[in-house]
Protein backbone atom coordinates (compact mmCIF):
# COMPACT_ATOMS: atom_id res chain seq x y z
CA UNK A 1 0.00 0.00 0.00
CA UNK A 2 2.79 2.67 0.81
CA UNK A 3 4.31 1.67 -2.13
CA UNK A 4 1.50 2.28 -4.22
CA UNK A 5 0.79 5.11 -2.90
CA UNK A 6 4.09 6.63 -2.87
CA UNK A 7 3.92 5.76 -6.86
CA UNK A 8 0.34 7.26 -7.50
CA UNK A 9 1.61 10.18 -4.71
CA UNK A 10 -1.66 9.87 -3.01
CA UNK A 11 -2.12 8.41 0.28
CA UNK A 12 -6.16 7.58 0.16
CA UNK A 13 -6.12 9.36 3.89
CA UNK A 14 -7.48 12.51 4.87
CA UNK A 15 -7.36 15.05 7.86
CA UNK A 16 -10.22 15.75 10.08
CA UNK A 17 -9.15 18.65 12.72
CA UNK A 18 -11.62 19.86 15.42
CA UNK A 19 -10.96 22.40 18.41
CA UNK A 20 -11.96 20.11 21.36
CA UNK A 21 -12.92 16.41 21.10
CA UNK A 22 -14.91 16.54 24.05
CA UNK A 23 -17.73 18.86 22.81
CA UNK A 24 -20.38 16.54 21.82
CA UNK A 25 -21.23 18.84 18.91
CA UNK A 26 -17.41 18.50 17.40
CA UNK A 27 -17.52 14.27 18.63
CA UNK A 28 -20.95 13.64 16.50
CA UNK A 29 -19.49 15.79 13.55
CA UNK A 30 -16.18 13.40 13.21
CA UNK A 31 -18.37 10.06 13.68
CA UNK A 32 -20.44 11.39 10.37
CA UNK A 33 -17.04 11.91 8.50
CA UNK A 34 -15.59 8.77 9.11
CA UNK A 35 -18.46 7.04 8.67
CA UNK A 36 -19.23 9.23 5.74
CA UNK A 37 -15.07 8.79 4.08
CA UNK A 38 -15.24 4.90 5.32
CA UNK A 39 -17.91 4.66 1.89
CA UNK A 40 -15.43 5.33 -0.14
CA UNK A 41 -12.41 3.63 1.11
CA UNK A 42 -10.47 6.48 2.93
CA UNK A 43 -9.16 6.39 6.82
CA UNK A 44 -9.22 9.70 8.40
CA UNK A 45 -6.19 10.91 10.60
CA UNK A 46 -8.49 12.85 13.58
CA UNK A 47 -6.82 15.49 15.25
CA UNK A 48 -7.93 18.01 18.27
CA UNK A 49 -6.12 21.33 17.84
CA UNK A 50 -7.41 22.03 21.36
CA UNK A 51 -8.55 25.24 20.47
CA UNK A 52 -4.87 26.81 19.44
CA UNK A 53 -3.97 28.38 16.95
CA UNK A 54 -0.19 26.72 17.54
CA UNK A 55 -2.02 23.28 17.96
CA UNK A 56 -3.69 23.95 14.50
CA UNK A 57 -0.44 24.69 12.81
CA UNK A 58 1.12 21.70 14.27
CA UNK A 59 -1.42 19.52 13.46
CA UNK A 60 -1.58 21.21 9.80
CA UNK A 61 2.12 20.14 9.11
CA UNK A 62 1.73 16.61 10.14
CA UNK A 63 -1.19 16.13 7.79
CA UNK A 64 0.84 17.31 5.16
CA UNK A 65 4.23 15.80 6.01
CA UNK A 66 2.10 12.38 5.56
CA UNK A 67 0.62 13.36 2.36
CA UNK A 68 -2.90 13.26 3.41
CA UNK A 69 -4.89 13.92 -0.05
CA UNK A 70 -7.61 16.60 1.43
CA UNK A 71 -8.14 18.45 4.91
CA UNK A 72 -11.39 19.21 6.54
CA UNK A 73 -11.16 21.52 9.97
CA UNK A 74 -12.67 23.32 11.71
CA UNK A 75 -10.77 26.21 12.40
CA UNK A 76 -9.23 28.54 15.18
CA UNK A 77 -8.57 32.27 15.14
CA UNK A 78 -9.19 34.68 12.63
CA UNK A 79 -6.51 34.60 10.16
CA UNK A 80 -7.47 33.01 7.01
CA UNK A 81 -4.23 33.23 5.29
CA UNK A 82 -2.33 30.24 6.52
CA UNK A 83 -5.36 27.94 5.24
CA UNK A 84 -6.08 30.10 2.12
CA UNK A 85 -2.02 28.73 1.21
CA UNK A 86 -2.64 25.54 2.09
CA UNK A 87 -5.46 25.36 -0.25
CA UNK A 88 -3.57 26.41 -3.11
CA UNK A 89 -1.65 22.66 -2.71
CA UNK A 90 -4.43 20.68 -1.10
CA UNK A 91 -8.25 20.24 -1.25
CA UNK A 92 -9.75 21.79 1.84
CA UNK A 93 -12.93 22.21 3.23
CA UNK A 94 -13.71 24.01 6.22
CA UNK A 95 -16.78 23.14 8.87
CA UNK A 96 -19.24 24.87 10.92
CA UNK A 97 -16.61 27.60 11.21
CA UNK A 98 -15.59 29.59 8.30
CA UNK A 99 -13.90 33.49 7.42
CA UNK A 100 -15.56 35.85 5.44
CA UNK A 101 -14.09 37.89 2.50
CA UNK A 102 -11.67 34.59 1.61
CA UNK A 103 -12.93 32.29 -0.94
CA UNK A 104 -12.28 28.90 1.52
CA UNK A 105 -15.06 26.64 1.17
CA UNK A 106 -17.22 25.86 3.82
CA UNK A 107 -20.37 23.74 5.09
CA UNK A 108 -22.39 25.51 8.18
CA UNK A 109 -25.66 26.20 9.42
CA UNK A 110 -27.36 29.72 9.53
CA UNK A 111 -25.97 30.98 12.90
CA UNK A 112 -27.14 34.36 12.32
CA UNK A 113 -30.92 33.21 12.22
CA UNK A 114 -30.79 30.26 14.28
CA UNK A 115 -30.09 33.06 17.28
CA UNK A 116 -32.47 35.13 15.96
CA UNK A 117 -35.77 32.60 15.64
CA UNK A 118 -34.09 31.52 19.39
CA UNK A 119 -34.16 34.88 20.98
CA UNK A 120 -37.45 35.89 19.31
CA UNK A 121 -39.07 33.07 21.33
CA UNK A 122 -38.05 33.87 24.34
CA UNK A 123 -39.39 37.72 23.99
CA UNK A 124 -42.52 36.01 22.50
CA UNK A 125 -43.19 35.04 25.65
CA UNK A 126 -42.50 37.69 27.93
CA UNK A 127 -38.69 37.73 28.38
CA UNK A 128 -37.04 41.09 28.48
CA UNK A 129 -33.55 40.42 30.28
CA UNK A 130 -32.14 37.58 28.42
CA UNK A 131 -28.48 36.52 29.25
CA UNK A 132 -26.47 35.13 26.14
CA UNK A 133 -23.28 32.82 26.92
CA UNK A 134 -21.21 33.18 23.99
CA UNK A 135 -18.21 30.63 22.74
CA UNK A 136 -14.90 31.63 21.54
CA UNK A 137 -14.98 35.40 20.59
CA UNK A 138 -13.24 34.87 17.66
CA UNK A 139 -15.21 32.34 15.91
CA UNK A 140 -17.73 33.03 13.13
CA UNK A 141 -20.13 31.32 14.70
CA UNK A 142 -20.47 32.48 18.43
CA UNK A 143 -20.27 36.15 16.63
CA UNK A 144 -23.54 35.02 14.37
CA UNK A 145 -25.49 34.11 16.49
CA UNK A 146 -24.40 37.08 19.02
CA UNK A 147 -25.32 38.96 15.93
CA UNK A 148 -28.53 37.33 15.91
CA UNK A 149 -29.29 37.25 19.17
CA UNK A 150 -28.63 41.83 19.88
CA UNK A 151 -30.96 41.86 16.37
CA UNK A 152 -33.92 40.26 17.75
CA UNK A 153 -33.42 42.69 20.80
CA UNK A 154 -32.91 45.76 18.79
CA UNK A 155 -36.27 44.64 16.56
CA UNK A 156 -38.14 44.38 20.28
CA UNK A 157 -36.72 48.02 21.41
CA UNK A 158 -34.90 45.90 24.25
CA UNK A 159 -30.66 46.60 22.99
CA UNK A 160 -30.39 48.39 25.80
CA UNK A 161 -30.80 44.92 27.79
CA UNK A 162 -28.29 42.79 25.96
CA UNK A 163 -26.36 40.89 28.14
CA UNK A 164 -23.37 39.00 26.45
CA UNK A 165 -21.10 37.18 29.03
CA UNK A 166 -18.28 33.54 28.46
CA UNK A 167 -15.37 33.03 26.16
CA UNK A 168 -15.70 28.97 25.13
CA UNK A 169 -17.96 26.58 24.26
CA UNK A 170 -17.40 24.41 27.18
CA UNK A 171 -20.01 23.04 30.35
CA UNK A 172 -16.99 25.38 32.32
CA UNK A 173 -17.63 28.37 30.79
CA UNK A 174 -21.11 28.55 31.41
CA UNK A 175 -20.90 27.57 34.63
CA UNK A 176 -18.74 29.84 35.19
CA UNK A 177 -20.96 33.08 32.93
CA UNK A 178 -24.34 31.75 35.51
CA UNK A 179 -22.28 31.70 38.68
CA UNK A 180 -20.81 35.49 37.82
CA UNK A 181 -24.11 36.50 36.75
CA UNK A 182 -25.91 35.17 39.80
CA UNK A 183 -23.05 36.45 42.61
CA UNK A 184 -23.29 39.75 41.39
CA UNK A 185 -27.11 40.09 41.03
CA UNK A 186 -27.27 40.47 37.36
CA UNK A 187 -31.75 40.58 36.62
CA UNK A 188 -31.93 37.72 34.02
CA UNK A 189 -35.43 35.48 33.33
CA UNK A 190 -34.16 33.61 30.55
CA UNK A 191 -30.34 32.01 29.59
CA UNK A 192 -29.95 31.70 25.46
CA UNK A 193 -26.43 29.14 25.62
CA UNK A 194 -24.95 29.59 22.71
CA UNK A 195 -23.93 25.91 22.58
CA UNK A 196 -24.85 22.73 24.19
CA UNK A 197 -22.22 22.64 26.60
CA UNK A 198 -22.51 25.93 27.73
CA UNK A 199 -25.73 25.02 28.52
CA UNK A 200 -25.15 22.14 30.41
CA UNK A 201 -22.98 24.13 32.68
CA UNK A 202 -25.27 27.21 33.24
CA UNK A 203 -28.30 24.91 34.22
CA UNK A 204 -25.59 23.40 37.05
CA UNK A 205 -24.76 27.21 38.24
CA UNK A 206 -28.96 27.37 38.03
CA UNK A 207 -29.22 24.50 40.23
CA UNK A 208 -26.34 25.19 42.74
CA UNK A 209 -27.86 28.41 43.26
CA UNK A 210 -31.83 27.24 43.92
CA UNK A 211 -33.00 28.17 40.85
CA UNK A 212 -35.93 26.71 39.71
CA UNK A 213 -36.35 26.21 35.84
CA UNK A 214 -38.24 27.07 34.42
CA UNK A 215 -40.38 28.55 36.74
CA UNK A 216 -37.96 31.29 37.44
CA UNK A 217 -35.54 31.32 34.09
CA UNK A 218 -36.11 29.80 31.48
CA UNK A 219 -33.20 28.00 28.82
CA UNK A 220 -32.80 27.53 25.23
CA UNK A 221 -29.63 25.94 23.45
CA UNK A 222 -28.01 26.83 20.59
CA UNK A 223 -27.15 22.53 18.95
CA UNK A 224 -29.33 19.41 20.21
CA UNK A 225 -27.53 16.61 21.96
CA UNK A 226 -29.61 13.53 23.34
CA UNK A 227 -28.97 14.10 26.74
CA UNK A 228 -31.46 17.64 26.67
CA UNK A 229 -34.27 15.53 26.27
CA UNK A 230 -33.73 13.98 29.00
CA UNK A 231 -33.50 16.80 31.88
CA UNK A 232 -36.10 17.51 33.67
CA UNK A 233 -37.59 19.72 31.87
CA UNK A 234 -36.22 18.91 28.56
CA UNK A 235 -34.36 22.28 27.22
CA UNK A 236 -35.53 23.73 24.05
CA UNK A 237 -33.15 23.70 21.67
CA UNK A 238 -31.67 24.89 18.45
CA UNK A 239 -31.04 22.08 16.25
CA UNK A 240 -28.36 21.62 13.66
CA UNK A 241 -28.35 18.73 10.83
CA UNK A 242 -25.27 17.35 12.23
CA UNK A 243 -25.56 14.46 9.48
CA UNK A 244 -25.92 16.34 6.60
CA UNK A 245 -22.82 19.06 7.52
CA UNK A 246 -20.57 15.79 7.92
CA UNK A 247 -21.90 14.21 5.10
Amino acid sequence: IIAQNLRNNASRTLGLLVPAIENPFFAAIAGVVIREAAKYSYPVMLIDTCESIEEERRALDTLMGRNVDGIIIVPTGDNPAPLQELNRDKPLVLIDRYFEHTDLPYVCTDNFRGAYQATRMLIDYGHRDIMCIQGVPTSITSRRRVDGYRQALREAGLESRAYVCGNNFSTENGYVSTQLALSSGRKFTAVFALSSTNLLGSLGALKDHGVEIPREVSLISFDDNLYLNYLNPPVTCVSQPMEHIGI
